[in-house]
């Protein structure tokens, strides 16, 4: 795909995402899985001003086919999902992180379905590492796993089973030293049950499978959290039907959990957002509707067979579909309607709530004391993450946008329906 605008930049090699979880051993410039190698979404933008026209990407480019997932990155290549709402063909696609050019892509026959208005047939985010790159997309008949190369050949492809939801796909998987992880959440009524499964990447056989409990069908994407450096990393989930739970990476046998609280559920609607440790808490949120209903803080048992413990609970202007982000031990959240607020982290005591309008999908990350966030209409607002409400800028795309931005090599890489950007980075000399 050409470019429509260029500036050319030279790629810097960040030393950023730093965070209390174990992330694969990636490269620090590269973004690869939803909200970056530890999904914390936090990285650097080089030369990122605050306000910005389109003299200032470094391009510009239209896709090959729509959707609402979220760029990764690996090694200068872009990976990202699209579809054909009217044939429900599912397209993924690689482009060079330099210029923005198409450097391949790859479309999968498949059938259209009712879903949510909201939704895609391009809505779930690859997720990549050296062996290859992976994607899931779905049908009411059929939850499928695929691995490309790196070059955009096919080297194995898994049916995971029929996908009865009422909202459709959207399902991001992650991988971790050799294993993609991938969490199935049906819907109880009439689905064939959930289950959370570690495929192995060179092969895609099935090294475990642990059933989950179905309730509503929830989208979180699995987190690898290691509570200390010499602790072997775990798999967080969030989900109505258990709460918050932690498997081991080995076997998938369940490590710890904490699905209620004096008798009440510790997440009693759908989760869309994902899990997210921020200082010694897993915070997560659930909601339905276009609303969030609570967002909770939990404190991991130290050892093996303590019981985890709720920190807190915030009931009012939570989010449903964004995922947090914590800086300096606060915790910025956006919720669906438009209200952004500020915590402390440790304690849940409200710093800041401010309505900003519009609608978000988006889940915000942050570049140095900077948080950014895109509307549905593609609006990016940047607030200072501060304990002060600040808004610093509003940059307007012009087209709905639902993806989280991606971070890498010093650029911010933004996906809305049918564009992608790429802004910030050192220039040539």
């Amino acid at each position: 795909m050409r470019a429509l605008i260029f500036r050319p930049c030279l790629t810097v090699i960040t030393t950023c995402l730093i965070g209390l979880l174990a992330g694969e051993q990636a490269h620090a410039q590269d973004w690869s899985r939803f909200r970056g190698p530890d999904g914390q979404g936090v990285g650097q933008v080089d030369n990122l001003p605050d306000s910005w026209t389109e003299a200032n990407y470094n391009w510009k480019v239209e896709l090959p086919a729509a959707g609402h997932s979220s760029p990764v990155l690996w090694q200068g290549r872009i990976y990202l999902a699209g579809g054909n709402d009217k044939t429900g063909e599912r397209s993924f696609m690689c482009l060079n992180a330099e210029d923005g050019s198409l450097l391949w892509s790859k479309t999968y026959a498949s059938q259209t379905y009712k879903m949510h208005a909201f939704n895609s047939y391009g809505s779930g985010t690859a997720a990549v590492d050296d062996a290859g790159v992976y994607f899931c997309w779905t049908t009411p008949e059929q939850f499928t796993a695929v691995c490309l190369t790196h070059d955009g050949e096919e080297r194995w492809k898994r049916n995971l089973g029929p996908y009865v939801t009422q909202h459709g796909g959207g399902i991001s998987p992650i991988v971790h030293s050799g294993r993609v992880l991938v969490f199935v959440d049906t819907d109880r009524e009439g689905g064939s049950g959930s289950f959370l499964t570690a495929l192995d990447s060179k092969s895609g056989e099935t090294i475990w499978k642990t059933t989950h409990e179905s309730s509503l069908a929830n989208y979180s994407v699995p987190l690898i959290y290691q509570p200390k450096p010499d602790q072997p990393p775990q798999i967080v989930l969030n989900s109505m039907g258990q709460g918050i739970t932690s498997y081991d990476l080995e076997d998938g046998k369940q490590l710890w959990g904490l699905k209620t609280v004096a008798g009440e559920p510790l997440l009693d609607l759908r989760s869309v957002s994902s899990p997210y440790v921020a200082g010694e808490l897993v915070i997560a949120s659930c909601g339905t509707g276009g609303g969030g209903s609570s967002l909770v803080a939990v404190k991991p048992p130290a050892s093996p067979g303590e019981t985890a413990e709720m920190a807190y609970r915030i009931t009012r202007a939570v989010p449903y579909v964004p995922t947090t982000v914590a800086k300096n031990g606060m915790l910025f959240s956006f919720t669906d309607r438009g209200l952004a607020t500020c915590l402390d982290v440790a304690s849940g005591e409200l710093h800041w709530r401010q309505r900003l309008g519009g609608r978000f999908f988006c889940s915000p990350i942050c570049s140095d004391n900077r948080i950014l966030c895109i509307s549905t209409s593609g609006e990016v607002i940047v607030l200072a993450a501060d304990k002060e409400f600040k808004e610093l800028a509003r940059n307007d795309l012009g087209e709905t946008c639902h993806a989280t931005p991606a971070i890498s090599g010093g650029r911010l890489y933004i996906r809305t329906v049918r564009h992608l950007y790429s802004l910030g980075g050192t220039p040539n000399q």
